[in-house]
């Protein structure tokens, strides 16, 4: 999991098609990726900067919350509104998958270490909490922000 989230954060102008359908990875040459089988870790520091432990706590610290969503889903609208009430430090970090080319590619990798095949995804410290009914339940249980607090989030808002 944390390959892809670090991937779609540190080079976010990067994509798994890139080259005809492949990503040039330093130490691979051109890959292919096949979203049902796992993926290489170079694949996803595709400049050869395999220092994981150290993206691993980057992404704990920069990237707490990312939400995998479609600009045009209104689940993924509503989660990204709900989140947005809460004045979340950092705030979230969103990927729309519908304005990458490979999207398709993402949310079935994203379906296969989650077992979730619908947007809005959204991962928190690494794991998938769900998406939107999932967030919508815990802010009606009054839990959502005590589980953002609880995983580096400063929460202000509502």
């Amino acid at each position: 999991m944390h390959g892809v989230l670090h991937f779609v954060t540190t080079y976010p102008d990067r994509t798994l098609d890139e080259a005809d359908g492949a990503i040039n990875a330093e130490g691979l040459g051109l890959v292919v990726i096949n979203p049902q089988e796992p993926v290489d870790l170079r694949v996803y520091a595709p400049d050869g900067n395999d220092t994981w432990s150290e993206h691993v706590k980057e992404l704990q610290i920069k990237h707490p919350l990312i939400i995998f969503s479609k600009s045009y889903c209104p689940f993924s609208q509503r989660a990204k509104s709900l989140l947005a009430s809460q004045d979340l430090k950092p705030s979230p970090t969103i990927v729309e998958l519908d304005q990458r080319t490979d999207g398709p590619i993402l949310q079935a990798i994203l379906a296969r270490l989650t077992g979730r095949r619908t947007v809005p995804n959204i991962i928190l410290q690494g794991k998938s909490i769900g998406g939107w009914d999932d967030i919508w339940d815990l802010h009606q249980d009054k839990h959502l922000k005590g589980l953002l607090h609880e995983n580096g989030l400063l929460v202000g808002g509502i």
